[in-house]
């Protein structure tokens, strides 16, 4: 639609047939993923188990991409030699879930909520210019983001295409009308889209001390290093520790977004409806790490994760409390 946009619905409404086709539509290939770990004590050589499924499809050109790299100890920054094979992200200089000689590691999706979307009151800019939000009382001057994409084949730049999106600088990128990237002349109101990502942080930092990290002790230092999502983290070592961390940036929502209720509170405000962009429900900062789970040891023996509530604080159908 190019009108108005509308008002976020406050009562959500859930179809079961709809779920049950979305269910099918998604299939077991794309809709989790899991993983396990079992501790040194609990196998028959001592070794500890770890085993992944991301449960990733085989797409062409591929998300992933495997790799073995090897480096003497004379070319590395902590003169330690590296023997590393796993699984990374094309163009990203590590793998995010493997081996090297001392440790293995891997990763599946943790529910953690860290993307929020919020209604802005736009001002249009004179001249087709971006114009402003309203934040906090104050008109915010949206940016207005131009990417040159060079489209090519066999080494041979052929065109160059521009992507245009604006950019509301405390939230996000703002969710194009229609076919334009910019705002839509006349509109007051617009959605915009914040995700942990967009902020400055250094998961790849991490993943680089984890491809030479020796221990449990390193391995954890290493995760405290990310937060682009949410991510249950397993890791196990040549002696037989095991360590599970839900290391990732999770946002701390002010109190007053968290008010919803189907029954008390219909009207409240919850981060899984839009949020008014006047600054009333912006982040307050990351939840300390204390409140994270992280698991060294256990006494069970192993770890299990499948992309579920790890604190339990949805047991009593209340995400809010």
């Amino acid at each position: 639609s190019r009108g108005k946009a509308q008002r976020p619905i406050k009562r959500p409404m859930v179809d079961s047939g709809l779920l049950a086709k979305a269910g099918d539509f998604l299939g077991d290939r794309q809709g989790a993923s899991n993983s396990w770990i079992v501790h040194g004590s609990r196998t028959v050589d001592g070794g500890p188990l770890l085993a992944s499924d991301p449960h990733a499809a085989l797409d062409a050109p591929a998300t992933f991409w495997a790799v073995h790299l090897n480096m003497p100890a004379s070319g590395s920054l902590d003169g330690r030699a590296l023997n590393l094979h796993g699984i990374q992200l094309p163009g990203v200089p590590s793998v995010f879930s493997g081996i090297n000689e001392r440790l293995a590691w891997a990763t599946t999706t943790a529910s953690y909520d860290y993307t929020d979307v919020y209604l802005e009151t736009v001002t249009p800019g004179a001249d087709g210019g971006p114009g402003t939000v309203l934040h906090k009382g104050a008109q915010v001057p949206i940016e207005r983001v131009v990417e040159t994409i060079e489209v090519g084949f066999a080494g041979q730049i052929h065109q160059t295409e521009e992507l245009v999106y604006d950019v509301v600088p405390h939230h996000g990128p703002i969710v194009p009308a229609g076919d334009d990237a910019g705002l839509v002349d006349g509109t007051s109101e617009r959605l915009s889209v914040r995700w942990v990502a967009g902020r400055p942080e250094h998961s790849v930092l991490g993943f680089l001390e984890l491809a030479f990290a020796h221990d449990v002790t390193e391995a954890e230092e290493a995760l405290d290093h990310f937060g682009a999502g949410g991510a249950n983290w397993t890791v196990a070592t040549m002696e037989g520790d095991i360590f599970y961390s839900g290391s990732s940036f999770i946002p701390v929502r002010p109190d007053a977004c968290m008010r919803f209720h189907p029954g008390t509170n219909p009207e409240g405000l919850a981060p899984f409806f839009v949020q008014p962009g006047d600054g009333t429900c912006d982040w307050e900062g990351g939840l300390d790490d204390k409140h994270i789970p992280h698991a060294i040891n256990p006494e069970k023996g192993y770890v299990v994760t499948a992309n579920e509530d790890q604190t339990g604080a949805t047991f009593d159908n209340d995400p809010l409390n």
